[in-house]
């Protein structure tokens, strides 16, 4: 009979003494909101590059309007460097102006009667603040000089129904253009405030965020579910910039969005519609700028911690409260936060909550609630901190529960979790395959990889056994896909993840691997937190004294290693039996070193830093060490024969 170890797998209690006595300090480093922080400003963190890039746009051409898309991954910080940019920390839903330059933001959050309302809305309150600046009477109906206007510049728009005659009133003809066209009738109002002498504006730049927060449900494909405010945007883009004699003022626009929206506006979904034609119209030229890496976490952290720090009555308690932070985040050689931020990968708002999480944890403190009495807290030394790169991880990957699971965790299991016989290396066989192509680095999004290339990769290697891997192959596909380890694109769509359904896994033709899975790869070569993680999770026969007290001890990793090992000299001796290309093809496929390579040498990193410790309460665990380690080195020493083996065939 097989079975898992963490079924059933009930919660824990994991916050301790650190939140009863810091809790809301730590939350002003770590999740700081209006609630907590009362009337302090957010602190910034700059992005220099970021902010050169935006910063251009509020420089007006002489000869031509200026358009950029701002790409991002979700919770990256595009709407945190917009705001500082274009000045919209107070108050991101009004227009403002800068000197010469008057900037409309367009927030999608804010917006959910249509796309059109949301645009619409904050471009009529710039118009009203221009004519309130300059003193420019408002371009409504009743203004004439706004109609002549329009007759003079636009008069086709005053010819919208053929009913109307000689005798029809300029105000009925207004009606119905602002009836029909209601984008191009606010085009044409911020065209009339801007050409008039008394305007004293040179450039109006349009920011357009938070796209996502917009969609249609009743839309009939991809392209209109996501695009209606992009679509009006360049609508209205569209017909300002075809101004008929040069002007004294500019019209320049940002799109802020993730990159899958980007993806469907460069013709992913393209038809022969005029809503496809407006799009290619703007983008065929159009390279984005990427917001690839966000903030460091620790840099945050830093800022956060320094501008606080000024606001504090108690400052004693907030520097103690400073003190924790920063012990647990330089754990990991000081790569706590970067570490999380490629598994939310690159999301800082979830980065930044499991931070304040890990932070909290009782998993981190070695001293129980009961050793202290009420108010009476301190820390002595970071040795009341347990943070070794085992037991991080561990708290890292556990959560709330009491055992690791990978669809509780925020580390998804890379020997697989399901019932089926043999499965537990063809995910990392798979993964790595990918990471190969990558070579180990995080993706640049133009480059994706097959998933049809791999299949084909896969039936040349296996020519007919082939067969008796194929199911194993596909399944790790779809895991590593649903578990966001490869990406459809550089952020799948958000409200398509993970409730992705085979039918649709099965349809992905190109991938790209996240930063999530090269950290992790990684991670598995640094120690045996993960392998001790993932026992928890993979079948094992239940009278296996892993089920026994002691938990997931390094030495049961040992044990499941060496029948790994083994199971992998069968895959590559089914490559090899067929030929030596076959066995050619293997190892360019999946690298010469041996997949159980990495897996033991992080199991010998543990093992020697046990040895090596000095804490009182380990010296039983010292003698065990010993002893799994010469079977780990034995291990070891066999793999790297086989390895060698391998290449002198």
């Amino acid at each position: 009979m097989r079975k898992k170890r963490n079924s059933p797998n009930p919660k824990v209690i994991t916050k301790g003494y650190i939140e009863t006595y810091f809790g809301t300090n730590i939350e002003r480093i770590l999740v700081p909101n209006l609630r907590n922080v009362q009337d302090l400003e957010m602190p910034y963190v700059s992005h220099p590059e970021a902010e050169e890039v935006l910063n251009n746009c509020l420089v007006s051409d002489d000869l031509i309007d200026k358009s950029l898309v701002f790409t991002g991954l979700t919770g990256s910080g595009k709407t945190t460097i917009l705001r500082h940019v274009f000045g919209l920390e107070k108050n991101a839903s009004n227009p403002r102006t800068e000197g010469q330059t008057i900037i409309i933001p367009i927030d999608f959050n804010r917006f959910q009667k249509s796309s059109q309302d949301g645009i619409l809305s904050n471009l009529r309150s710039a118009i009203d603040m221009i004519c309130n600046k300059c003193g420019i009477d408002y371009p409504d109906l009743e203004n004439e000089s706004f109609y002549l206007y329009i007759k003079k510049v636009r008069e086709s728009f005053l010819r919208l129904n053929p009913k109307h005659g000689r005798s029809t009133s300029h105000k009925e003809r207004m009606e119905t253009f602002i009836d029909k066209l209601p984008t191009t009738f606010a085009s044409c109002q911020l065209q009339y405030v801007m050409d008039h002498p008394a305007n004293s504006f040179k450039l109006v730049v349009l920011v357009v965020d938070n796209i996502e927060a917009f969609l249609d449900s009743n839309a009939k494909n991809s392209r209109a579910r996501y695009l209606a405010p992009i679509i009006e945007a360049f609508r209205l883009a569209d017909c300002i910039g075809q101004r008929e004699t040069p002007t004294k003022w500019r019209f320049n626009m940002v799109i802020a969005c993730r990159h899958h929206i980007w993806r469907i506006m460069k013709g992913e979904f393209s038809d022969n519609s005029p809503e496809n034609a407006l799009l290619q119209s703007y983008i065929t030229t159009e390279t984005p700028y990427d917001l690839t890496d966000p903030v460091k976490v620790n840099d945050i952290v830093q800022k956060r911690e320094e501008v606080f720090s000024q606001k504090q009555r108690d400052i004693s308690k907030w520097n103690t409260a400073v003190e924790v932070v920063d012990t647990v985040l330089q754990a990991m050689e000081n790569n706590v936060g970067d570490f999380v931020v490629q598994l939310e990968l690159k999301d800082l708002r979830k980065s930044m909550a499991k931070m304040r999480e890990i932070v909290l944890h009782k998993g981190l403190q070695r001293v129980t609630d009961e050793y202290f009495a009420s108010g009476s807290f301190n820390i002595r030394s970071v040795e009341q901190f347990d943070l070794t790169r085992v037991n991080t991880i561990k708290v890292i990957g556990l959560g709330e529960r009491k055992y690791y699971s990978n669809q509780s965790s925020i580390i998804p299991n890379l020997l697989f979790n399901e019932s089926i016989e043999g499965m537990e290396l063809f995910v990392l066989l798979t993964l790595n395959y990918f990471l190969i192509r990558c070579n180990y680095l995080e993706p640049t999004w133009d480059n994706p990889v097959s998933i049809s290339d791999f299949y084909v990769a896969m039936e040349y290697t296996f020519m007919d056994q082939y067969r008796a891997f194929d199911n194993f192959f596909k399944c790790s596909i779809r895991f590593l896909i649903r578990q966001r380890l490869l990406l459809r694109s550089a952020d799948q769509p958000q409200d398509e993840v993970p409730g992705v359904s085979l039918e649709e896994v099965d349809k992905v033709e190109n991938v790209y691997v996240s930063g999530s899975a090269i950290v992790l790869w990684r991670e598995l070569g640094k120690s045996s937190a993960l392998f001790q993680l993932f026992l928890d999770d993979i079948w094992l026969d239940e009278d296996s004294d892993y089920f026994r007290s002691d938990g997931n001890d390094i030495e049961h990793c040992v044990k499941y290693l060496e029948n790994l090992y083994n199971a992998e000299q069968r895959i590559y001796n089914a490559a090899k039996n067929l030929s030596s290309i076959c066995a050619g093809y293997y190892l360019n496929n999946f690298g010469t070193d041996s997949i159980c390579k990495q897996l033991v040498t992080g199991l010998i990193v543990s093992l020697d830093a046990i040895i090596a410790s000095v804490e009182p309460w380990s010296q039983g665990r010292k003698i065990t060490a010993k002893v799994t380690l010469q079977r780990a080195k034995k291990l070891e020493k066999s793999i790297q024969e086989w390895e060698k083996k391998r290449l002198s065939r």
